[in-house]
């Protein structure tokens, strides 16, 4: 394959990657938006010391994961001259890192939430099943679709 057409192809997937990383980063902006929210009501003067810990491990793991969905954007500026392929392959590690943080943010924003509501054992289980889903639907089922990809014969 000429070269021009390995930094097409790779020009292409970076652009797939960069459109995917909108998609979370909707996500993560409601999620930051609520989880700086909460800190200013008057509701959060209550909150119990496990309760301030799950606040601050969704916050954290939130803003880990703004840094790691939005750092494809400077990396293609500032790593121009890099190689397409490894731009692509790094700009897509970053973005299932980033992923995988704000599928623990959210669980972990769940797991504030209902713990207020119905109490911390309820809350645990049910902010654990929201885990298993998202790794499932957004782990779990590709992985087992380019696995099983990869195992089918050509026809």
């Amino acid at each position: 394959m000429a070269k021009g057409e390995d930094d097409s192809r790779a020009c292409q997937a970076y652009a797939e990657i960069l459109q995917e990383v909108r998609i979370a980063q909707t996500a993560v902006q409601f999620l930051l938006g609520f989880l700086m929210a909460v800190a200013v009501t008057p509701r959060f003067a209550a909150f119990q010391t496990a309760d301030r810990t799950i606040y601050v491990t969704s916050l954290v793991l939130a803003f880990g994961s703004v840094g790691l969905l939005t750092a494809p954007a400077p990396l293609h500026r500032l790593c121009d001259s890099m190689d397409k392929e490894s731009l692509v392959r790094i700009a897509g590690r970053l973005a299932l890192w980033g992923v995988l943080l704000l599928m623990l943010a959210l669980s972990a924003a769940v797991l504030l939430v209902l713990n207020l509501v119905v109490g911390l054992s309820l809350a645990g289980i049910l902010a654990g099943s929201i885990l298993v889903w998202l790794g499932g639907f957004w782990f779990a089922m590709p992985i087992w679709h380019r696995v099983r990809q990869t195992d089918l014969p050509a026809r």
